[in-house]
């Protein structure tokens, strides 16, 4: 009898495999209808904002898989160059939705998702080009290597986008005032979109605390700072008291922040790169600003302790576009910084005066123009090494997250 026992309970154990095997494997788990993306359509052009990185950017519409039994379905959206294959798709989960009848499912996902997912696919920083998108489910008790499991892929829809810097997603606020037509900029340009064509100011610690360069290019600038936000510009002016800031409603005056006379440094006033700090973190002397005037140049043996300028460039065509450049400068082999402030007799001072560099004492050079090397540097950073000889400098502070250096060999 007790055999007879043994032999039920194993018989019956059988059973319950092969059931589970059939329901996730095969059998009764069969798949008998594959889901279909609703959009976007095919040949859809994306376009992605570093300023709105956290808004959407795509939304996926599809219809449900059947599988033949009420499952739980997990779906993925896998990424691709046109030109490639589905072996090794880039994937952004979209979900796991409980499937018993033909229903439109939805998700939406944002610009920094989109664009990091395009760059792993292959795509060159900057650049745009084509994809091709498709949606891939399975039961999500199946094992995601299971060899003989049921899957269901929609069609393949092609799609277009450019891609950005991911460091282009740093904080930021706008710098608004009368200086823009002057400057390539607009004047007094800000909407809730963060689109506008003002100058920048980044916050690289993401704390709040923003600073950066910006080209005023009249006798007289003004300005406002805007931090727009939801459906509020958060717009900043000049408070009761020297640098402090009040939040105010209106780009008009009063309230406008001149450019302050220093009297140590009496050319403080009218066009050039001035150097702003602003800082709204409200744990820490919040709603305060500073600005001076600055010249970017270098300086040390490697130019036999003369000054170098940079000028800032206003050509739209050019592709060191609002960088500062030299196009031809006769180096010897030497230490070398970029100094912070004008005049050829300023002697080096305290770090903060000068951009050194970030990791290194030698700088990578770049054969041509079309294979440049951008050396990270910062604000206080050591002098580096230069090889004797001639190059074009290029110095790029558009981004306080990521200032950087280019030396192109002539």
């Amino acid at each position: 009898m007790k055999k007879i026992l043994l032999n039920t309970v194993f018989i019956l154990s059988l059973i319950m495999l092969q059931s589970c095997d059939k329901e996730f494997s095969n059998p009764s788990a069969s798949l008998k209808i594959d889901s279909k993306i609703i959009a976007p359509t095919d040949g859809t052009a994306v376009t992605l904002n570093a300023n709105l990185f956290t808004e959407p950017a795509m939304t996926v519409k599809w219809s449900s898989s059947d599988f033949g039994y009420s499952a739980s379905v997990i779906y993925m959206l896998q990424i691709v160059k046109t030109s490639d294959n589905f072996d090794a798709p880039q994937v952004i989960p979209l979900g796991t939705f409980n499937e018993n009848s033909n229903t439109v499912h939805e998700t939406t996902f944002s610009a920094s998702v989109l664009n990091g997912k395009l760059i792993a696919a292959g795509t060159t920083i900057g650049d745009s080009g084509s994809f091709k998108m498709r949606v891939f489910g399975q039961p999500s008790a199946q094992l995601a290597t299971s060899s003989n499991g049921v899957k269901t892929y929609s069609q393949e829809v092609t799609f277009t986008s450019n891609t950005y810097d991911p460091i282009a997603e740093t904080p930021k606020i706008f710098v608004v005032g009368n200086f823009g037509a002057a400057s390539t900029y607009a004047d007094w340009d800000v909407n809730l979109t963060g689109t506008s064509n003002s100058p920048l100011l980044f916050s690289p610690a993401k704390d709040e605390k923003y600073s950066g360069f910006v080209w005023m290019n009249i006798n007289d600038p003004q300005f406002k700072l805007a931090n727009p936000k939801d459906t509020n510009l958060n717009l900043y002016g000049l408070g009761g008291s020297a640098g402090s800031l009040v939040n105010i409603t209106s780009l008009t005056a009063p309230n406008n922040i001149t450019v302050p006379y220093i009297a140590s440094q009496p050319a403080t006033s009218g066009p050039g790169t001035y150097y702003i700090t602003a800082n709204l973190n409200s744990a820490s002397e919040a709603n305060k600003f500073t600005i001076i005037k600055r010249r970017f140049a270098l300086r040390g043996g490697a130019t036999g302790n003369t000054v170098k300028y940079l000028d800032f460039d206003s050509n739209p065509a050019s592709p060191y576009y609002r960088m500062y450049t030299n196009t031809n400068v006769s180096l010897v082999q030497g230490l070398m910084k970029i100094q912070l402030k004008d005049g050829a007799l300023y002697s080096p001072g305290s770090s903060p005066d000068f951009f050194g560099f970030d990791n290194s004492s030698a700088l990578v050079t770049s054969p041509n123009v079309n294979a440049q090397v951008k050396n990270k540097i910062k604000v206080g950073g050591g002098a580096f090494t230069i090889a004797a000889g001639n190059y074009t400098v290029v110095l790029d502070v558009r981004n306080s997250a990521i200032y950087n250096l280019r030396l192109i060999t002539n």
